[in-house]
């Protein structure tokens, strides 16, 4: 599917044959259904979701469905680290492909990035761990996405 068939016409003429016309509304049908199933959820919760995004590994692989869950980490610590549990069951097979998140001052109204080098980030298989090199403290509301597979 290419970048212009994820869209819907918005006008379709239909033949008078009936043979035709359910034809092209099968069709017209299958491609609504293949077009919603390809867009992004967009609801960001503390449970494992799907995505409509898939993840080949080479051109011979099949697709594997990438899921995705958000986890509140709270406040950053001050020069040490965070484990914060991520319940991913990671198992062989388990892949984490990405993740990225923010950390909110709330009182400066300050937003940073988790990819950043005032902080590591490195997630193993039970925990987040975030490791500050300075004082971080004041942003106290934090959230990493991850995504991942599993086969």
């Amino acid at each position: 599917m290419n970048s212009q068939d994820n869209y819907l016409a918005s006008k379709v003429l239909y033949t008078k044959n009936q043979e035709d016309l359910l034809f092209s509304l099968l069709t017209n049908f299958n491609k609504t259904v293949d077009i919603i199933n390809i867009k992004p959820i967009g609801i960001y919760s503390n449970t494992i979701s799907p995505t409509s995004e898939k993840w080949y590994i080479n051109a011979t692989s099949e697709e594997q469905s990438i899921s995705f869950i958000t986890i509140d980490c709270g406040a950053l610590p001050n020069t040490g680290t965070s484990m914060i549990p991520h319940g991913i069951p990671i198992v062989t097979g388990y892949k984490i492909i990405h993740f990225y998140g923010t950390a909110t001052d709330p009182i400066n109204l300050r937003t940073i990035s988790l990819d950043n080098k005032k902080l590591d980030v490195i997630i193993d298989q039970t925990n987040i761990n975030i490791t500050t090199l300075e004082d971080l403290s004041a942003y106290t509301e934090s959230h990493i996405i991850i995504k991942y597979i599993a086969s």
